[in-house]
This record gives C-alpha cells, sequence and structure tokens, in this order.
C-alpha cells in the first residue's frame, strides 16, 4: 500500500471522509478551506490536525486562540502562532514519560528549565508535582506560558518566570528558527552554577 492511500485511510479514520476530500482537493488545486475554525492551507497544519485527532485530542477555537486538549491540560496560542504547537510534548505525551517518566516529581518540587507555551509544567503537574517553578526566556513563549497556566487554574501551583538559565561562565546561543527554540551551551570555562538572565 502506498504512503499516499495510507494517508488519506488515516485521514478517513481519524477525520472522517469528508475531511480526506477537502485536503485531497486542497492539495491538488490549492484552495484552502477552514476546519472547526481553523483555516487549512498547508500540509503540515493539516497533518498536525490529523495528529492531534489520531492520538485523542479535542482541538477547537476560542476567539482567537486555538486549543489543543490533551491528557495533561489545555494548551492555546494565538491562530497565526499555530505552529507553535508542533513541539511534540503536546501530541505525544509517550515522549514525556520517556524523557521525564523516570523522575518522581509526586508531591514535589520541580524547575522547570525552558517552559516553551507551557506543556511541560502543565505535565510534571499533571504527574503530581506541588509546585513547577517555570522558567521562559523567549517573550513570546512567555506571553503563550502565562495564558496556558491561567487555562488551567494553575497560578497558585505553576509560578512562572521571564528568564533563562545556564551554567555560569558559558555563553547560550538560542536560534529562534523552527517550533521552538534551540539552544547550544559553550562551555569554554566549566562551572555548574546557574545564572539567571531576563
Amino acid at each position: 500500500m502506498s504512503n499516499k492511500l495510507k494517508g488519506f485511510l488515516s485521514t478517513v479514520n481519524t477525520l472522517g471522509l469528508h475531511m480526506a476530500l477537502r485536503e485531497a482537493i486542497r492539495r491538488v488545486f490549492g484552495i484552502g478551506y477552514t476546519w472547526k475554525g481553523i483555516k487549512v492551507d498547508s500540509a503540515i497544519l493539516f497533518r498536525l490536525l490529523r495528529k492531534l485527532a489520531y492520538n485523542g485530542y479535542e482541538v477547537y477555537v476560542s476567539g482567537e486562540e486555538i486549543v489543543v486538549k490533551t491528557l495533561f491540560g489545555e494548551i492555546c496560542v494565538e491562530k497565526e502562532d499555530w505552529n507553535l504547537l508542533l513541539v511534540d510534548t503536546i501530541y505525544f505525551p509517550e515522549l514525556c514519560d520517556d524523557m521525564y517518566g523516570c523522575a518522581d516529581v509526586d508531591n514535589g518540587i520541580v524547575v522547570d528549565i525552558g517552559a516553551y507555551i507551557g506543556d511541560t509544567a502543565l505535565y510534571f503537574i499533571h504527574r503530581g508535582a506541588r509546585r513547577v517553578y517555570a522558567f521562559e526566556p523567549v517573550k513570546k513563549f512567555y506571553k503563550y506560558l502565562l495564558r496556558n497556566i491561567a487555562r488551567n487554574n494553575l497560578e497558585d501551583r505553576v509560578i512562572a518566570f521571564n528568564y533563562g538559565a545556564w551554567f555560569k561562565n558559558s555563553t547560550i546561543m538560542v536560534s529562534m528558527e523552527g517550533a521552538g527554540t534551540g539552544s547550544k551551551m559553550d562551555y569554554s570555562r566549566h562551572a555548574w552554577s546557574l545564572k539567571l538572565r531576563a
């Protein structure tokens, strides 16, 4: 069976025949369409919506926001920032379990460095953390971090800081390309204390 046929059948199973046909027309003729208030005009956005539906997540529009109801809470971004939802932890909870599942956070305090838009902070609360200190230096992501904390009524359990953290006497280089920031540490001098910067 070809990959295109597999993709079509996957779409039919997750989103229905109507959506599969609409996406086929979009790809052939370049005509965008709207699904639950979300303008679908690219294959990347379509695949994201299909993956979210496949994993059983509810996706809906609330005003100018796209909201994804995950296993650990609701994550929202503005419509024009839909690509921020491409970060794996939102729609691959098994990735969180693989990355953090061995950490016993039950009734503990977690420091989430690089909290992004709040997906991992919500995950740690879901896993039983008593409190999460979430550090996110990028203002745009920090704005969504605050929104998602409030959306899930977690202001008393997730404390957000618009700061970054890295090792003392080192330099952090951040790239804003892609769905999230990518960072690389320069350990020209090794030291193990953290410093915070706005």
